[in-house]
């Protein structure tokens, strides 16, 4: 899948098939676009290939591939010993398939071209050239997958009213093409189509519902990260469209327009879109992570409340287990101070207004929220949730 620019160190020439990108280096060479070579169709005929492989979460088959070909990097890579380094990115979102011939290894990659042996905290031993190159290529494979972190201003100058926009969903890949029609604080879009609603439901399982889903947004030659949710609400514009009202779209630093202020489910999912919600979710304070708890059950989404344990194990969660029994969750009065608060530990204190499907009475249920970090320097993340007496 492709929707930026490639991002070639050895060569340009770019071959689209389906929604995977294939960026063809040989060398100094420029292979031009057009159909496949067979010599280059299957990597088991060439002398070595590199496989780069991102998709936002391990749960979807959306994904976009970059391939080197090359023996000397290939081999290289075969050939390194492995050294004992620390933990491997807890949440990688890219991986490097080694291959010569039939033999294959796999390896996940972080940011700066680290490889890590899967299952293990080993890294492999590489000079600083291939670790820089590595890198390079890790970083244009995501410029493909992941969209452009845009403030709102500038989204909404480039996105004028009755501007015509494509919106691709970040988990399945799935497109459709949508309208904005108003939205002075984000974006009122409606389906152009009949066929873009169906896609639009598609989405979500055919049924409407006001979860936020991270997509990409392009009305040119690039791709913005926003956020939409999937209800029909309000003024409609477009007839035969099959969409009674409009659906809206967030992108970074937006606001609702009702209350003005960032709504913190759409910011998140704008986040996870430009591929940078590790490092957002790294920055947050005791205080965030306990009220972005209460945003990832609303949300039902089991991989943001994973990423809020940072793979520390969810041990005891009183509601992790049963996410498909929650109506809604929301918080009842903002976090207030971290108690006991040292520089390694400390405990945040809130309400949650927990509806299930089973009823429709609402309980207020108090939350403890214990929170760690293993260094001063290092990233806060959840370590025990449980309910407060």
């Amino acid at each position: 899948m492709s929707h930026g620019h490639s991002s070639c160190p050895e060569g340009n020439g770019i071959m689209r098939t389906g929604f995977i990108l294939l960026a063809v280096l040989l060398s100094a060479a420029i292979v031009p676009a057009g159909p496949m070579p067979s010599a280059l169709a299957d990597p088991v005929h060439r002398d070595g290939v590199l496989i780069i492989r991102v998709q936002s979460s391990p749960d979807t088959d959306h994904a976009t591939e970059l391939r080197v070909y090359s023996k000397r990097w290939a081999k290289e890579l075969l050939r390194a010993r492995a050294v004992s380094a620390g933990d491997p990115p807890p949440f990688p979102d890219a991986a490097i398939t080694v291959q010569i011939g039939k033999k294959q290894v796999t390896y996940l990659a972080d940011d700066n071209g680290g490889l890590f042996q899967i299952g293990s905290r080993e890294l492999l031993k590489v000079s600083p050239d291939t670790q820089k190159k590595l890198s390079d290529w890790i970083a244009g494979a995501k410029e493909q997958y992941y969209g452009a972190l845009l403030p709102w201003p500038a989204v909404d100058k480039e996105i004028p009213r009755k501007a015509v926009v494509t919106v691709m969903d970040a988990e399945s890949g799935l497109r459709f093409r949508a309208q904005r029609r108003a939205g002075s604080a984000h974006a009122d879009m409606q389906p152009v189509t009949r066929e873009d609603t169906r896609i639009m439901k598609e989405i979500y399982g055919g049924h409407w519902s006001w979860k936020r889903r991270a997509v990409l947004v392009s009305s040119g030659d690039r791709w913005i990260a926003g956020s939409m949710h999937g209800m029909p609400h309000g003024g409609d514009g477009i007839p035969d469209n099959d969409f009674r009202g409009h659906f809206c779209i967030h992108f970074l630093g937006s606001t609702t327009h009702g209350s003005h202020k960032s709504d913190p489910a759409h910011q998140l999912m704008v986040q996870k879109a430009a591929g940078t919600l590790t490092a957002y979710l790294s920055g947050r304070s005791p205080e965030e992570l306990a009220e972005l708890y209460i945003v990832g059950l609303n949300q039902q989404d089991p991989g943001l409340l994973r990423r809020l344990y940072r793979g520390k194990g969810t041990g005891e969660d009183p509601f992790l287990q049963q996410l498909d029994e929650l109506q809604s969750v929301k918080l009842s009065a903002p976090a207030g101070p971290a108690e006991n608060s040292g520089e390694l530990s400390a405990e945040v204190r809130i309400t949650a207004a927990v509806t299930r499907k089973t009823s429709a009475k609402t309980e207020k249920t108090p939350l403890q929220i214990v929170c760690r970090r293993d260094e001063k320097n290092q990233p806060w993340y959840i370590e025990r949730v449980a309910i407060s007496e």
